[in-house]
């Protein structure tokens, strides 16, 4: 689509000197989410959504036993199944954030049923998949990408009408702009944090602050001892 010598934008402008080309605007959301996930927390939590959606849809009886877990625990849910992350249609990694939020607790009691069932090789996957679930950077993270996902899947979708034009586009844009501000303030971050404090009582998980060395080579050196503002400064 792309080559400048045999691709489609080539026999274009082999046409009409006078096109210019550039990525569709639904391609260019994709890359500047890519480049805003780029924080280790959140990379943490994308690789590890993977990991649990490919261990659970690589096996048949694996499939099996989560939908009946899904069934017992979420018996009003729609979806019975999560989505694989896909690493260039960001729509369907909207979708499978969202999806692995809501059924966060029937993913644990699978793990958890698995760990209990089973021996060898899976046995240690499983137990590496619980342990990077059931922690509260990782809840936190998954509550934030829920937040801006929640903003960016709808436009995600409409950029991807053949009937939008470029007037309508940058109004859309321009909307989730300041709908993506709004969540930068401080009040903003502190009604995640209690859904996140909130969810992780019910998971009975521990509210504390990530291990930290005393020298950061990869992240920012802080010195707060609150578990809110340190996380809202490496995640935020």
């Amino acid at each position: 689509m792309s080559g400048k010598y045999k691709g489609v934008q080539a026999r274009i402008l082999n046409l009409q000197p006078k096109a210019s080309y550039t990525h569709c605007a639904s391609h260019r959301l994709n890359l500047t989410l890519l480049k805003a996930c780029n924080i280790l927390p959140i990379k943490k939590l994308f690789s590890t959504v993977k990991e649990v959606c490919d261990f659970v849809r690589d096996s048949p009886k694996r499939v099996d036993l989560f939908k009946k877990v899904i069934i017992e625990h979420l018996p009003t849910s729609k979806s019975i199944i999560l989505i694989k992350l896909c690493e260039t249609r960001w729509v369907e990694s909207h979708e499978a954030i969202l999806r692995f939020s809501d059924m966060l607790l029937p993913i644990i009691i699978f793990l958890e049923d698995i760990i209990g069932n089973i021996d060898g090789n899976i046995l240690s996957k499983c137990n590496g998949l619980l342990q990077s679930v059931f922690n509260f950077e990782f809840i936190l993270s998954l509550e934030v990408a829920v937040e801006i996902l929640s903003i960016t899947l709808p436009i995600s979708r409409q950029l991807q009408n053949p009937d939008l034009d470029l007037t309508k586009c940058i109004e859309m844009i321009n909307l989730v702009l300041v709908a993506l501000k709004n969540n930068r303030e401080d009040t903003k971050f502190t009604d995640t944090f209690n859904r996140s404090v909130s969810k992780s009582g019910v998971l009975n998980i521990d509210v504390k602050i990530p291990r930290m060395c005393k020298r950061q080579a990869h992240r920012l050196n802080l010195t707060t001892s609150s578990t809110e503002v340190n996380i809202e400064i490496n995640i935020i």
